[in-house]
This record gives structure tokens, C-alpha cells and sequence, in this order.
């Protein structure tokens, strides 16, 4: 979830872990206890929340609950409205100031779950959506520590090890959406459940689309960092916590899906048991009860360390989009600070400023094929692209070239 920029930031998020803890089952003291430590705290966090009193946020709340009664008066939007709605959104191509059928949609609690459709064509691997705006939490955060601000766009920024520009290309890398298929950018659609019967749990998954041009707005899961827990841990939280690294083959892990051994962080989702290539319609608007999908997970353009694959897949940094006024470009930045990529609204144009650098940033990350390797400083032909099989054969030979990049379903790592 992006940090808070203004008061109605802080209401909102205290409203959503009011709603979402237990703590509505307990007396009305203790309701309130809890509400007002959740606003000291914001005040004590955010500078402009200093001359805002709890009493605000009450009123705020009581307006909100009127509007929300007005909302579920009004017919309930279908699944079909709801995968229409968010197909069409563009908002870089709205009039300023026009709300999206999604963002209204998104914004009221006028619905329900949605289907997505049965994993691998299994019965009882049956997935829905809990559509929520923004549900995927920021990671790389570096508000203050940079003199722009943020960007009015339509999405996210995010960066995942197996999605990384590759460290064969050269500096100051520059890619268009139709000359791959990675995820770059994204909106965030809600939080992915797994159903049976009556019951049903986050796999930790959050449904994102892509919002590449040409891209139709595929879906794509993407594992949060965290996200709000069924029942209370024994710390007393309501947030369950998906770890930095874990141990390979833990399949107790959350994130891991239907007959599979690790945690998928980031995944393409496409019809199960058909070709990419053969995809006709949207996939976004082909969930429904009976829809069968499968997860895709992308790896092998760059060097890897199969020694050290005890550990599981890495997490996916999330990042903010920042507006520079200098190049009139959005950019997005890690956690440390360094640019990671830029991208230019007017020839619809990714930038990676240096992608050797960038490659040391991520050098230890766990991957699909195993840990990333420093970069080569021998001879150039030592750092040659590998495919999969090479890779488990260190000496063979093969020339150097670009190849399209390994892909594996979710099930098979």
C-alpha cells in the first residue's frame, strides 16, 4: 500500500484496518481505544497530520458510511461490468478530474467476490478475486530522500529478479512493450482467494494488469509483501507477513500455488493447456467459474549460481512513480536510492539508465534458475548468455547470443 500524501490518505487507511481487525466484535470502549491509537499514531508519523484532531477523522468516517449507503442502494456491478471497467481504464488518456467506471466501482463496497476460474483445470483449485484499490504494498519507498514528486500515472512500478534487463544489454537500455512480454508497470486490481465450498483464504497473491500499450491489460499474480490476515497471530496483529527469503521446496510457504513446491512471486496468467501465441481474446476478460488458467514464470536472461538454490524465488521490489520535470519522464527508484527506470509517455518507451549497475544491485537475489552472479570481469566470452540446459552443464560450449527467455508453469519449481 503507497505511503500517505494527504489527511483523507490517513482516514482511509485507519478506516481499512479498523473494518479489517477483530476488534469490531469487542466492546465499544475498545473500539474506540483502537481507533485512537491508530490516529496518534498517523500524528505522530506524518507532519501534516499535526493540527488534524481525532475528531476529524470522525466526522470524515460518518460521511464516508452516508456514502457508502447511497453506493449499496444502487445495483450490484456483474463480473463482466467489472472486467469491462477495468480493461477500459486509461486514465493517462482521461480528461483530469474524470473518474473511471473502475475507480468508482473499486472505491465503493458494492462487491462481492469475482471468479476468476479453477487452476490447471482442477476442481478444487477454484480462485476469485476480492477487488480492493491499491492493494498491492510498496516495498522501494524513497519519499524524502529525492527532490521530485510523485507522478499523477496510471500504475505502479515494479522490478522482479527473473524480470530484470538483462546484463548482455547495453548501457542506457531502451525497450517498447512489443518487444517482450515482461511487467513493468501495473495497476493493481485486489487480492486473489482460494475458495472451497463456504470457506476461502488469501494465497497472498495480489491480481494485477499490465498497463504496457498493446499489452490488453493482461493479469498477472503478483505476491505481496503483506496483507490482511483472517485471524489475529500471537503477537496480537491482523498482517500476515510474506517472508524476504525462505528455504527452497517449503511449500508451507503463502504465495505457493496449486501442486506446487515454491512460492510464486510474480506470474503470468494464461489459459491452461493453450499456447501464448494463441490467445485470442483478452485473458482479463475471460475469467469466469469455469475458466482454466495457469501461471507462467519467466527466468534465464542472465547468469546464475545452480549451487545456491536452497533458497526459494525472491520477492518483487514495488516502487513508486516519480515525475522528473527535467526529461518530462515518470522514473521509479530502489530502495537505496538509484534510478531503475524510466519511461516516456510520448514514445511509450522504457529506459534502464545503466543496466550493469542496476545488475549489481540485484546480484544474490533468488531467482527461477537460482542465485544471480556477479557480473564476469575475465575474458567476454565468459559472460556469454547460457541457456537452461548449459546452465547445469557449466563446460559446455555454445556461441553468444540473445535468446527468448526460459519459461516454466508454476508448478514445476
Amino acid at each position: 500500500m503507497a505511503e500517505p500524501r494527504i489527511v483523507e490518505d490517513v482516514f482511509n487507511r485507519i478506516r481499512k484496518t479498523y473494518f479489517d481487525s477483530p476488534i469490531q466484535k469487542e466492546v465499544h470502549r475498545k473500539r474506540w481505544e483502537f481507533v485512537d491509537d491508530l490516529f496518534e499514531t498517523a500524528r505522530r508519523t506524518y507532519p501534516f497530520m499535526s493540527n488534524v484532531t481525532v475528531l476529524d477523522y470522525y466526522r470524515y468516517s460518518l460521511r464516508q458510511v452516508a456514502l457508502q449507503k447511497q453506493e449499496l442502494e444502487q445495483p450490484r456491478p456483474t463480473p463482466e461490468q467489472f472486467w469491462n471497467a477495468a480493461y477500459n481504464f486509461d486514465p493517462l488518456n482521461t480528461p483530469a478530474g474524470t473518474v473511471s467506471n473502475l475507480q468508482r466501482i473499486l472505491s465503493s463496497r458494492n462487491l462481492e467476490s469475482v471468479p476468476l476460474g479453477k487452476y490447471g483445470g482442477m476442481n478444487n483449485a477454484r480462485f476469485e478475486l476480492l477487488p480492493e484499490i491499491g492493494a498491492l504494498p510498496t516495498t522501494d519507498n524513497v519519499e524524502g530522500r529525492i527532490s521530485l514528486t510523485y507522478a499523477a500515472t496510471d500504475s505502479g512500478a515494479i522490478s522482479y529478479p527473473d524480470g530484470h534487463p538483462s546484463e548482455f544489454e547495453e548501457s542506457r537500455f531502451r525497450i517498447r512493450s512489443t518487444e517482450d512480454k515482461k511487467l513493468r508497470r501495473f495497476a493493481s486490481l485486489g487480492w486473489v482467494i482460494r475458495v472451497d465450498g463456504d470457506s476461502w483464504a488469501r494465497t497472498g497473491h495480489v491480481l494485477v494488469m499490465d498497463m504496457d500499450v498493446g499489452r490488453d491489460r493482461h493479469p498477472w499474480f503478483v505476491l505481496a509483501s503483506e496483507w490482511p490476515a483472517e485471524f489475529e497471530d500471537v503477537n496480537g496483529g491482523f498482517t500476515t507477513h510474506a517472508e524476504a527469503r525462505v528455504d527452497r521446496d517449503d511449500s508451507s510457504q503463502p504465495g505457493v500455488l496449486p501442486n506446487g513446491k515454491n512460492r510464486t512471486p510474480v506470474a503470468r496468467i494464461v489459459p491452461y493447456n493453450k499456447p501464448s501465441d494463441k490467445i485470442s481474446n483478452p485473458v482479463l476478460k475471460q475469467f469466469w467459474p469455469n475458466f482454466d488458467f495457469i501461471a507462467e514464470r519467466y527466468g534465464g536472461d542472465r547468469s546464475y549460481d545452480r549451487t545456491k538454490l536452497q533458497f526459494g524465488p525472491d520477492l518483487a521490489h514495488v516502487m513508486e512513480w516519480y515525475w522528473d520535470p527535467v526529461t518530462e519522464e515518470e522514473v521509479c527508484f530502489y530502495k537505496n536510492g538509484k534510478e531503475y527506470m524510466r519511461y516516456d509517455r510520448r514514445t511509450k518507451q522504457h529506459t534502464y539508465p545503466n543496466t550493469q549497475d542496476l545488475h549489481r544491485s540485484i546480484v544474490g537475489e533468488m531467482c527461477l534458475f537460482g542465485m544471480i552472479s556477479p557480473l564476469s570481469t575475465t575474458s567476454p566470452s565468459s559472460s556469454r548468455f547460457l541457456s537452461l540446459g548449459e546452465r547445469m552443464e557449466p563446460s559446455a560450449q555454445a556461441p553468444r547470443q540473445r535468446q527468448a527467455p526460459q519459461m516454466s508453469t508454476a508448478t514445476d519449481f
